[in-house]
């Protein structure tokens, strides 16, 4: 057999593997939102620990949310007299596309940044059309945005088993913190604290019950995470393929209340 008779039938099987898992994943999805919980990925990882900290263990402390909530209000005081937030939709997002796409070769190395494709998925996607996404700009120049949605459409062969074995996963009630970006330039700033709280203000204004999010270790992200109410659950060692640890957080906020 040829060497291209060889890599054609790799492609075939590659394709129809794709094909198998992308009707897999709309079966899966469907059968959710019927009531009928699919857990594969808990079988498949069956005699495998996947967490350190079991994310049931994690239970809402109002304490804690509400110094979220006061760190929130007090960024926003402080940045909102040279920062201002667009809220990016489907209508809008071509328009700022070049805005994301900057602030991702600036605050990422190139294996770990986000293409455009990717980022107007997010807003094409059929099941889950709405993503929340915040830019924030900067005497009109890009410094930093959020991006996340439901932490069903992130597939669990890419981010991880995590995203699947967790018990929020199919029920459609866990939002997913998918992005938070700085320019290098404006971090360790009250901006940073600004852009990762308020996508998760939003989230809790729209009605999800929880946040996931996976927090770079390089960086301390992690860190600030945890000072914020985030709980570790596990590290994941190769995120995405960047050779990067990223620590997977949980914020845990059923009848958590915004307070005034």
């Amino acid at each position: 057999m040829s060497r291209f008779r060889k890599i054609s039938i790799k492609k075939t099987r590659k394709k129809i593997a794709y094909r198998i898992w992308v009707y897999w994943r709309y079966t899966e999805f469907y059968a959710a939102k019927r009531g009928f919980i699919i857990p594969l990925f808990r079988f498949l990882s069956l005699g495998r620990r996947v967490y350190e900290l079991e994310p049931s263990s994690v239970l809402p402390d109002q304490n804690k949310f509400d110094v979220l909530v006061k760190h929130y209000k007090a960024s926003v005081e402080r940045t909102s007299s040279y920062i201002e937030v667009v809220e990016l939709n489907s209508d809008n997002i071509a328009g700022y596309i070049d805005h994301l796409l900057e602030i991702e070769n600036k605050s990422y190395p190139e294996d770990f940044r986000a293409n455009a494709s990717i980022i107007l998925d997010r807003f094409t996607d059929d099941l889950y059309p709405n993503p929340i996404c915040l830019l924030y700009l900067k005497d009109k120049r890009p410094v930093a945005y959020s991006l996340g949605t439901n932490l069903e459409l992130y597939d669990p062969f890419d981010y991880g088993y995590e995203i699947g074995c967790h018990p929020d996963y199919m029920k459609f009630c866990c939002f997913y913190l998918e992005n938070s970006s700085v320019i290098p330039e404006e971090r360790n700033s009250r901006l940073s604290i600004r852009v990762l709280l308020e996508v998760v203000i939003r989230a809790k204004r729209n009605g999800y019950l929880a946040v996931a999010a996976h927090m770079r270790v390089s960086n301390s992200t992690d860190k600030i995470g945890e000072k914020l109410g985030f709980t570790v659950l596990m590290t994941h060692n190769d995120f995405l393929g960047s050779h990067q640890e990223s620590a997977f957080s949980y914020l845990n906020m059923r009848g958590l209340v915004e307070k005034n």
